[in-house]
């Protein structure tokens, strides 16, 4: 945890700066604010910007409702200690949300998932002769400790993978009823990248010769993943139409970020009540569900 304090610092003044003076509200997202010299830009008003992954450009953040923006962050996997890459991902974040909040007035609800199983999870609890369930309690709370040394601030609402089967469940049932899933035999599912043709991998540069590889394994396509997977000797599971196993790890974000999609938070502000509807702003990318 030294590492991580002494290597972000930096990262901690900055937020301290970005904190709203006392008594100051923060401005609106298109309020009109005053420029620091003349020209075109004095009085008019400032319109925020957000990077397209897609389609590799800046453009406005449109959001659903005026001055709320909902946020899906993917947590950690919770099989060991926190690392660099965590306090690197997570500070920049909490940056950025802090801008949103403190700059532009935009009240932010974020939604983190807590991957608590997984392969690595059952893993490390073989090796530590502990329960995966054990073993993920420790390491998330010792991932919000980290986070809190750190200051960054906690999610609006922390869900957990295993608290959402029954959900990923039904998820995993719906893409395959639009043909984009397959089950086998030995009861896994997997996602059929064929599918959707061009549109897999448009956020980043995949290599399309592997598309078309066999695969040795109940795959049709060794580029298909899980979604759904088979139970083994002495590992947790789940009840399915497949039968008895557990989540693969690319469905999870995406049904947990579709939950939070539908939603609403009642949040108490002073005597205020405001009812705010989830999903407007994802950091996450879903899987297709219809055709």
């Amino acid at each position: 945890m030294g590492r991580l304090l002494g290597r972000w610092r930096g990262a901690a003044g900055l937020r301290r700066l970005l904190a709203p003076a006392s008594g100051e509200r923060g401005r609106g997202l298109c309020s009109e604010r005053p420029s620091d010299g003349g020209g075109a830009g004095n009085g008019q008003a400032v319109v925020l910007r957000v990077y397209n992954a897609r389609s590799r450009s800046k453009q406005p953040l449109v959001l659903a409702a005026p001055a709320i923006a909902s946020w899906y962050s993917c947590g950690p996997t919770v099989y060991d200690h926190a690392h660099l890459g965590h306090a690197s991902s997570y500070v920049r974040f909490d940056i950025i949300r802090r801008i949103l909040t403190n700059v532009f007035g935009i009240d932010v609800i974020m939604v983190m998932v807590i991957t608590d199983i997984d392969d690595k999870i059952i893993k490390r609890s073989k090796e530590l002769n502990i329960s995966p369930k054990i073993l993920a309690s420790i390491y998330e709370q010792d991932f919000k400790r980290d986070m809190e040394s750190l200051k960054v601030l906690p999610p609006t609402a922390c869900m957990r993978v295993t608290d959402n089967i029954p959900q990923i469940v039904k998820f995993i049932e719906k893409i395959i009823c639009n043909g984009h899933a397959y089950s086998t035999s030995d009861g896994n599912v997997y996602f059929d990248i064929q599918s959707i043709g061009d549109r897999y991998g448009k956020f980043v540069k995949i290599n399309d010769d592997t598309v078309e590889e066999t695969s040795e394994n109940d795959k049709r396509r060794s580029s298909d993943f899980a979604l759904w997977k088979s139970s083994k000797p002495l590992e947790p599971f789940w009840p399915s139409p497949w039968g008895n196993g557990r989540p693969g790890w690319h469905i999870e974000c995406s049904t947990i970020a579709r939950l939070a999609h539908h939603v609403r938070v009642l949040e108490h502000k002073s005597t205020s009540q405001k009812h705010l509807k989830m999903g407007n702003f994802h950091y996450n990318i879903n899987f297709p569900v219809s055709s």
